[in-house]
């Protein structure tokens, strides 16, 4: 008997460790749902990937990952997001992800269509104020199945204390100095992710054309885990200044056609998590922490066997991404980008 499990996992966050695309021999019988989501009341839209393990004792499970139809359950099923204090019911649409920016990867199996269900944040009438409030999956599948669900709290804003908000400046001048990052503890978030997207412009040397919009984003630092103490209301990260010039180094082409120019930075931190108890939040950290890397609401990955679902497979937990725009290099920073041994072939002005 030939079983091969449908897949989804952990889009936006993020993050992580990698992966591989080797199949995952699913141990159960029947009906096997396999659910991916992570809320956000940072995100315009809520996006929810709801799949199902498949099996058929005479066809190659390489060959059966070629047919959607064997992976994505049909439009008879419905999924919605519940409030459980209100009861309000919000009812999910099934969309096309590869149709609105959410193009399926690549992989064992096949990436046309790419169905997920979607939800606009401002129909949900989140109240970031009481973040005690549980939301409720539910995916009532065809057929008599009963009915699926997972619970998660919204995890709410991470408030970034360092850079400074009403100032906010970086100092990347001293390659050996650590560069500090401070945030307040986000409600209900347990682990968190540290971004850095660097803004510049480029344009050909010697021409009058307009400077070129660019960005690259470094992923400053991954995993790092609510020490949980009591007495800490904040988390504090350092990385050493010269990682920022490895990253650019690393991303920026060598193009002696091109000058360039330093604007500013963006800092953001995504705190992640959501569980409704102890049980939940280990389980959340633990697929973050340990299956996390290029798996999204874009994927084709194998999921973890750690589940918060009634049924099957699967993690649905909450996210937030705090962002702080346009933090100002100094001008030490911007002469080591200009002349530091690491960038200067970059031609950075």
């Amino acid at each position: 008997m030939r079983y091969i499990l449908g897949f989804i996992l952990f889009s936006a966050f993020v993050l992580l460790v990698s992966c591989d695309n080797t199949l995952d021999i699913v141990e159960e019988s029947g009906d096997i749902p396999v659910v991916y989501g992570f809320l956000s009341a940072s995100d315009t839209i809520q996006l929810i990937r709801v799949e199902r393990a498949f099996i058929d004792e005479n066809t190659s499970g390489l060959e059966l990952a070629q047919d959607p139809s064997n992976f994505f359950y049909d439009e008879s099923t419905t999924v919605s997001l519940v409030n459980l204090d209100t009861q309000e019911e919000f009812a999910m649409t099934r969309v096309d992800g590869n149709q609105i920016g959410y193009v399926r990867d690549t992989g064992v199996f096949a990436n046309e269509p790419n169905y997920l269900y979607a939800l606009d944040t401002d129909a949900l009438n989140l109240d970031l104020d009481n973040l005690e409030t549980v939301y409720q999956l539910q995916i009532q599948r065809p057929g008599d199945l009963p009915l699926v669900t997972a619970r998660t709290l919204l995890v709410g804003e991470s408030r970034i204390r360092r850079p400074l908000e009403s100032n906010p400046s970086i100092d990347f001048g001293n390659y050996i100095n650590p560069v500090l990052f401070i945030w307040r503890k986000g409600t209900n978030a347990r682990i968190y992710d540290i971004n850095l997207r660097f803004n510049y412009q480029e344009r050909i040397a010697n021409s009058g054309d307009d400077w070129i919009n660019k960005s690259a984003t470094w992923v400053v630092a991954q995993n790092i885990e609510d020490p949980e103490n009591a007495n800490e209301s904040t988390i504090e990260y350092s990385e050493r200044a010269e990682q920022f010039y490895n990253f650019v180094a690393n991303t920026i082409p060598v193009d002696e056609s091109l000058i360039r120019r330093a604007i500013d930075v963006d800092v953001q931190i995504i705190g992640a998590g959501g569980g409704v108890n102890e049980v939940d939040q280990v389980d959340i950290v633990e697929y973050i922490r340990v299956e996390g890397a290029n798996l999204g609401i874009t994927s084709t990955q194998v999921v973890p066997s750690v589940t918060n679902l009634s049924e099957g497979r699967g993690i649905v937990g909450s996210t937030f991404t705090t962002t702080l725009e346009g933090v100002r290099l100094t001008d030490l920073s911007k002469d080591s980008l200009i002349n530091g041994q690491r960038t200067r072939n970059l031609n950075f002005q």
